[in-house]
């Protein structure tokens, strides 16, 4: 049973947070926020250990069911699984792409604490400014097939890659998911893009440096496993040893998704990039009546800051033709690969639809916000107290918009600054996503690459402690000016 306990912590753990789910609905009252709090069947907010009470809670059938309607509800998130995989999948069958990242390991060769801080400073950045930081998660098995020819070792592999988009997302700036909905006026604090640059700059400068020395100090950890290229085939479909095309096709990929990603009209107000697609799906060629690019490109071709991740599915599809078509793929071979992929998607999906009930549990019966509504004087919280309470709810809804739906009651009350209040949910959020059973980005990394959840314990507690207490100074700083 410990070996079991020890091989399966992850999913253990995710088990265990579900049990908890269920538990809290059998205990707890259902209770929302708004204008005060409002307590189904309750007029005030108590705990009951009556469980004939008639109030909603989870049943057997309920846990079962809601693990498969996870992805009703969050079908972006398997659009993308599915594409990841395929696709890289298809890559690793190609001479061309394995040379390609032997070239790149081989460049970074006696050069390990230079290749990640590279990596670090380039996740986190476009994790704090792209609109959805799962995208940036499509350049993770790139990343992973680098380090594993480099031989370093994987818990550090994951730290630098995985680690560096959750920091980016403790200190988003620009990024629509998470300060645009901060940026609302009704349903959010209607804060700025951009807002305390100053408070969350120091933050991601200290969290950098902090995240690159604990992932640095695992390089030379003896008797430690190195990471596995979970897509690397021995099998390739292609004899092609060129890296040139390839190189461009990915680094094409790779600037369109970037681009496509990051909300330049309303987080940066650019509308460089909307006046260019209005005017090209508006133009007309050979025929003064008919708009011939609107219709070849359809309804879903968006201006660049516009794009869901449906628009990066259906990029790298095409990119996978492209790539069938210049090395001559046989359609079958095509079709293959990408059955692997989904082969290989198979264990992190399942991860992903236990994690993501979880999500549902607490949205659907919404028995946490009545407890850190009391907890917080009745809806009076202070800094400390709304980060506790964004932390706790982060744990059970790792999703912001979920997240912050589900008290933002609580921050909207608070007394002080509505920039103070932002900043305490976006990292409140942020802190929790490093060890959330409900951190999509998280247990898609441990589960695809095989990472021991009490591994990944043993290594981020650190940074996490000495975050906090970064945190905290900086709330400290700010509660007294």
């Amino acid at each position: 049973m410990k070996n079991l306990l020890k091989k399966h912590s992850l999913l253990m753990y995710i088990l265990a947070f579900i049990f908890i789910a269920v538990l809290l609905t059998w205990v707890l009252p259902e209770c929302t926020i708004n204008d005060g709090l409002i307590c189904e069947k309750t007029d005030t907010f108590k705990m009951s250990l009556d469980i004939f009470a008639e109030d909603n809670k989870l049943g057997l059938f309920d846990v079962a069911t809601y693990s498969f309607l996870s992805f009703k509800y969050f079908p972006m998130t398997l659009a993308m699984v599915l594409t990841i995989f395929g696709f890289y999948t298809l890559l690793g069958k190609l001479n061309n792409y394995s040379k390609l990242t032997d070239n790149i390991a081989y460049k970074f060769k006696y050069h390990e604490k230079l290749f990640i801080s590279l990596v670090i400073l380039l996740l986190s950045v476009l994790s704090s400014i792209m609109s959805y930081p799962l995208v940036v998660f499509a350049f993770v098995p790139f990343i992973i097939s680098i380090a594993s020819k480099m031989k370093l070792e994987k818990v550090s592999s994951i730290s630098m890659t995985v680690g560096s988009i959750l920091l980016g997302m403790m200190c988003s700036t620009y990024s629509l998911s998470i300060v645009g909905i901060l940026n609302n006026a009704k349903a959010g604090l209607g804060i700025k893009f951009g807002y305390d640059l100053l408070s969350v700059g120091i933050l991601y400068i200290l969290g950098y440096f902090i995240l690159r020395y604990f992932t640095v100090s695992r390089l030379n950890l003896k008797k430690s496993e190195c990471i596995k290229d979970l897509f690397d085939s021995k099998e390739k479909i292609n004899k092609s040893e060129s890296t040139l095309s390839l190189g461009i096709i990915f680094g094409v990929l790779s600037i369109i998704t970037v681009l496509a990603f990051i909300g330049w009209d309303r987080a940066f107000g650019i509308t460089l990039f909307k006046d260019i697609h209005n005017d090209f799906i508006n133009s007309y060629l050979f025929h003064d009546n008919v708009h011939i690019f609107s219709m070849l490109l359809g309804k879903d071709f968006t201006a660049f800051g516009e794009s869901d991740p449906y628009y990066f599915c259906g990029l790298v599809i095409i990119i996978t033709l492209i790539i069938k078509l210049m090395y001559k793929i046989k359609f079958e071979d095509l079709i293959n690969t990408f059955v692997d992929g989904l082969k290989l998607a198979i264990k992190p999906l399942i991860v992903l639809s236990l994690s993501y009930s979880i999500i549902l549990f607490a949205a659907m019966y919404p028995k946490l916000p009545g407890l850190l509504y009391t907890i917080n004087g009745n809806g009076n919280p202070n800094v400390f107290g709304l980060f506790n309470s964004g932390f706790v709810t982060s744990l059970f809804a790792c999703d912001f918009q979920y997240m912050f739906s589900l008290i933002s009651g609580l921050f909207t009350s608070y007394t002080g600054d509505n920039i103070v209040a932002a900043f305490v949910a976006q990292v409140s959020y942020g802190f929790a996503s490093f060890i959330a059973p409900t951190s999509a980005i998280l247990v898609l990394g441990l589960s695809m690459y095989d990472i021991k959840f009490s591994e990944w314990i043993k290594f981020i507690y650190k940074f996490l402690l000495t975050i906090l207490l970064v945190i905290v100074l900086i709330l400290l700083i700010i509660a007294v000016i």
